[in-house]
């Protein structure tokens, strides 16, 4: 229990405290920085002071109209050149101007020659930011059911099947539509918009849409299942997986501006216990969506089936907090 109270202090630390202070936590959403600096690893940032090549930095580019964690590699009279330890070349190669030192946020920490990072935070901190309310869900739902706990606790202690079967089922169809949402495997590919003909896979030249196969597998289809594949930033072309030709078939469309562009795949399976077709209506919607519709008609079912034909007045404990007739008090 204490491991995750230092987890939660951690993601909360990272969320809401040090943004606001000198001394910052972030992470990377791309392999940019790999090996020194994994995709979602997090990282502590402290005050730039004096920055020197080798220097990992955090600044802003407003060319990228976001913040960027890249290594210095020479400081010029304009400027830093910069450059992710897994990319090609400079990012001033590819036709982003120097970081002026009002760009930069701060300088990654070392301990040693290594970047201090905190493995995985991202995917924690992504969580709590996109699926707060989800989680302020599952707390209220919790705090009830310790109200309940609490309750039958004075006196006579008398807990019935129809007092937590609903809190139960509650519980199970949140949990589990979690799992299918959170829990949906993704795979996350950041291609390099360049003016120069593309060096690999995953430059792409600016201006121009391009189609790319990316080395993502999707599997055989479970049994009794629904399957849907979403994108985000370019579209399927073919999903068709063979020995000579694994993995799936993309197309970027065109980009306008030079640097990094980031798509992604993300696999949804659901219990076919809905028709397809109400399925894919709801996951048009968000995923949420069918994943909270497809659980509430299982376990309503299995609630309503419960409640029809077992006793709810069932005593499941009996518990009595009066002291024994011979017992002395002192």
């Amino acid at each position: 229990m204490s491991r995750w109270i230092y987890v939660i202090a951690v993601v909360c630390l990272a969320v809401f405290v040090l943004p606001s202070s000198p001394v910052q936590l972030s992470y990377v959403y791309s392999d940019s920085m790999e090996p020194a600096i994994s995709q979602d690893d997090g990282y502590l940032l402290v005050p730039a002071g004096t920055v020197e090549s080798g220097d990992i930095i955090t600044f802003y580019s407003e060319e990228r109209g976001e913040y960027a964690t890249h290594r210095v590699v020479s400081v010029t009279e304009s400027g830093f050149v910069t450059q992710g330890d897994n990319n090609p070349t400079t990012d001033q190669r590819v036709g982003y101007p120097p970081v002026t030192r009002d760009d930069v946020l701060g300088k990654v920490a070392t301990v040693g020659s290594s970047p201090l990072v905190f493995p995985r935070l991202g995917i924690a901190v992504e969580f709590v930011q996109r699926y707060w309310r989800l989680g302020l869900g599952g707390l209220v739902a919790l705090f009830g059911l310790s109200e309940i706990s609490r309750g039958t606790t004075r006196g006579r202690d008398v807990v019935r099947l129809q007092t937590l079967l609903l809190p139960l089922v509650l519980m199970a169809v949140v949990g589990t539509s979690a799992a299918f949402v959170l829990g949906a495997p993704a795979a996350v590919a950041t291609f390099t918009v360049t003016d120069t003909p593309p060096a690999s896979g995953l430059s792409i030249p600016i201006g121009e849409a391009a189609t790319r196969t990316l080395d993502v597998e999707i599997g055989e289809q479970p049994a009794y299942t629904h399957q849907f594949i979403e994108t985000s930033g370019m579209d399927i072309e073919s999903s068709d997986t063979t020995a000579e030709s694994p993995g799936i078939r993309v197309r970027i469309p065109a980009q306008s501006e030079l640097g990094p562009y980031r798509g992604e795949i993300r696999l949804y399976r659901y219990p076919a216990i809905l028709p397809y077709g109400v399925v894919a209506s709801l996951q048009a919607v968000h995923p949420t969506v069918a994943a909270l519709t497809t659980m509430s008609t299982l376990f309503g079912g299995i609630y309503i089936l419960t409640w029809a034909f077992v006793d709810g007045k069932t005593v499941l404990q009996i518990q009595s907090r009066r002291r024994p007739l011979g017992r002395r008090l002192r």
